[in-house]
């Protein structure tokens, strides 16, 4: 049953049946579209402008004032809403792929069946908003607000929702696949039949949530806050349960075959662990043909530990013990190791396949999706057409790397050294880069839309032919010799002249 706000708080916008959907869907397929030529956009969108079923792809309504307007049906692919007040606004059935919805204030606004994949949702204010059927995939939301939200049945797979305020929303049977909910705010949510599988959870508040026959299977709940939470019947399998606080959880019914937990898991009085087929990682642990692809290992000791099959694929093993481990038939390739993991005495290194970190290793064109570089030391290094998405480089000491036409979506590279550094070409749509150092950076032809450069140094970079649509650059440093793209201001976006 979906939350009712208490006594004297804001109400929600009436909801639409999905019959009425149907109806309306059907009406505006029988009548030919608006087109932007038929209207004086500038004049006449305002608050409670009726733009149903209107083309507006693409039209920039930045920081506009649209409370209660009805773009029902409408086209808005690519639009810019940055900033918008889209207070009660209708926009069910309404196409927002790639839409800059970013600071905008959706709060009591309906999006019923709206498609917004690839959107950019970064900071928006949608308490209260009706998002039920909402298909989102790949949706760059981190830092929203969608307190008291409804999301029944959204589709929100791969979407990047870390930080994201999502307290006692409604997300009944969404589609989480591979989300990305790092340090998120789910407090008293109801998941009940979600599916979230691969979901990253670490370091998010789940207390209070309800979870009652949702699919976690190899979810990451690292060090999460679960007071209180409802897992009755749930799907953990495989799930990474390590730091986690389960003792008053609900666990009635959950499946809890392979999950893996450490010496910081605390499970309720009456539930054995070991009964239930989970594994817990430390040294000596029995983890034949444990399935660990991807898993952060980072610091883990594992000596003398048994991974005999284990499949490691990917797996984070820096500054990782596995001094006398068994590792006999184990798959390691791609994992990323650095000089302080320890291997078995005579372990091939070379031959198990295994990403070296050291400046002389390459990496051009490897798969490095959202891998934990963080602090890392690798100036000069190769990282050319790299798949780096949401990869963590935070700290990290990059000067001169050569990242030209590497994927950087969605990566970390807060207080990054990234002096001289060869970004030409490169996609870093979404990158957080703020307090970033980029003297003398190759930006050219690179795709910044919608990064966050706030107090980086551009001083002597090279942006030219850079696609800086919706990238912040508030307090940002640069000279005389930065060069921007044509038609970019610099003093307007609030930058610094140094």
């Amino acid at each position: 049953m979906t939350t009712q706000p208490p006594a004297g708080a804001a109400q929600p916008v009436p909801r639409t049946s999905n019959d009425q959907l149907r109806d309306t869907a059907a009406r505006a397929e029988s009548r030919p579209p608006l087109k932007k030529g038929d209207m004086m956009l500038n004049a006449d969108i305002g608050p409670g402008a009726d733009m149903a079923d209107a083309e507006l792809s693409g039209v920039d309504l930045t920081g506009r004032d649209l409370g209660g307007a009805n773009f029902h049906g409408g086209n808005l692919a690519g639009a810019i809403l940055a900033g918008a007040n889209l207070a009660g606004a209708r926009f069910t059935a309404a196409g927002l792929t790639d839409a800059d919805l970013s600071r905008a204030n959706l709060t009591g606004a309906v999006l019923q069946g709206a498609d917004l994949g690839d959107a950019c949702l970064h900071g928006a204010n949608l308490r209260r908003a009706d998002l039920d059927d909402m298909t989102a995939p790949r949706t760059l939301a981190p830092g929203a607000i969608l307190r008291h939200a409804y999301l029944r049945r959204a589709d929100l797979r791969d979407a990047n929702l870390q930080m994201t305020d999502l307290r006692d929303a409604d997300l009944e049977g969404a589609l989480l696949n591979d989300a990305h909910l790092d340090g998120a705010r789910l407090a008293g949510a109801v998941l009940r039949g979600a599916d979230m599988t691969g979901v990253r959870l670490s370091d998010a508040n789940l207390e209070n949530a309800a979870m009652r026959e949702a699919n976690l299977e190899s979810a990451r709940l690292r060090n999460a806050a679960l007071h209180g939470a409802v897992f009755l019947s749930a799907n953990l399998k495989g799930a990474d349960l390590c730091g986690s606080d389960l003792r008053q959880v609900d666990l009635q019914g959950a499946d809890l075959h392979g999950a893996l937990y450490d010496g910081d898991t605390h499970f309720p009085r009456r539930v054995d662990p070991v009964a239930e087929g989970a594994t817990q990682i430390g040294p000596s642990a029995d983890l034949t043909s444990a399935d660990l692809k991807g898993f952060d290992l980072h610091g883990r000791d594992l000596s003398r530990a048994d991974l005999r099959k284990a499949d490691l694929r990917g797996a984070y093993l820096q500054h990782a013990n596995l001094r006398d481990a068994r590792l006999d038939r184990a798959r390691l390739h791609g994992a990323i190791v650095d000089t302080r993991t320890r291997f078995p005495e005579g372990f091939d290194l070379k031959a198990s396949g295994v990403y070296a970190i050291h400046p002389k290793f390459s990496f051009a064109g490897r798969e490095l999706r959202w891998v934990n570089m963080r602090g890392v030391s690798l100036a000069g290094a190769q990282f050319r057409k790299a798949d780096l998405t949401g990869a963590d480089f935070s700290d990290a000491y990059l000067d001169g790397v050569d990242m030209r036409s590497a994927d950087l979506t969605t990566a970390l590279l807060r207080f990054a050294a990234l002096d001289a550094a060869d970004l030409s070409g490169a996609t870093m749509k979404g990158a957080v880069l703020d307090s970033a150092s980029l003297m003398d950076a190759n930006l050219s032809g690179a795709t910044l839309r919608w990064a966050d450069l706030t107090e980086a140094n551009l001083c002597r970079a090279n942006l030219e032919g850079a696609d800086l649509s919706g990238a912040w650059f508030r307090r940002a440093r640069y000279d005389k010799t930065t060069v921007f793209p044509d038609g970019f201001d610099a003093t307007q976006a609030g930058m610094i002249l140094t």
